[in-house]
C-alpha cells in the first residue's frame, strides 16, 4: 500500500512534555473530522483508508494523517491500447460515421480517486477553529477531580532555611 500525506493541525508539538497525549487527541479528532467531511467514495472503500502515521524527526517522532491506498488497483488512468476506455469501438465508429460527438468515457477508479483526494488535500486543518476544538478535547482528557493544590504540587518552590 502506498500513502499520501494529508497533514496535521500542529496543536501537538514535538518536544512538548505532553506531546503524545496531545497528539493522540489531535490525531483522533482529525481522523473523525476528515472521515465525516470527506467520506471515502463507495468505489474506493476497499482500496484506501485514513490513518495516523509516525515519522522520524531530529527532535523525536511526530505523527500526521495519511491516506493509505492501493496504487496498483487504482491505476494510473492511462491505457496504451485504448484512448477511450469503457466505450466500445462500435460506439466510437458509429459516432465517426454519423458525425456525432464521441461520448465521454465513464470515470475510472483513477479519476474517482484523484478527484476526491484533491478535495481532501485542499482542506485546511490548521485553522484557529480546529485548533481550539482539539484544545478543548485535550482539556477534557485532563484529570480535574484532583484538588488544584495537589495537581500543582510540582510547581511549588521549596525553600530551605539555613540554621543560624
Amino acid at each position: 500500500m502506498d500513502y499520501l500525506n494529508v497533514g496535521s493541525n500542529g496543536f501537538a508539538q514535538v518536544g512538548d512534555p505532553d506531546y503524545y497525549a496531545k497528539n493522540q487527541v489531535e490525531m483522533l479528532y482529525l481522523l473523525q473530522m476528515i472521515g465525516n467531511k470527506f467520506p471515502i467514495p463507495e468505489e474506493l472503500k476497499t482500496l484506501c483508508r485514513f490513518a495516523a502515521k509516525a515519522f522520524p524527526h531530529d527532535f523525536g517522532t511526530y505523527h500526521e494523517i495519511v491516506l493509505h491506498f492501493d496504487d496498483e488497483a487504482i491505476g494510473d488512468g492511462y491505457d496504451e491500447d485504448d484512448a477511450f476506455p469503457n466505450i466500445s469501438r462500435e460506439i466510437i465508429q458509429n459516432c465517426i460515421d454519423n458525425d456525432l460527438t464521441i461520448p465521454q468515457s465513464p470515470m475510472t477508479l483513477h479519476d474517482i480517486f484523484w478527484d476526491w483526494f484533491q478535495n481532501v488535500e485542499c482542506f485546511d486543518m490548521e485553522t484557529e477553529e480546529i485548533t481550539e476544538a482539539i484544545k478543548a478535547k485535550y482539556c477534557d482528557t485532563l484529570e480535574t477531580s484532583i484538588p488544584i493544590a495537589i495537581r500543582a504540587e510540582h510547581l511549588l518552590i521549596v525553600q530551605v532555611k539555613k540554621a543560624s
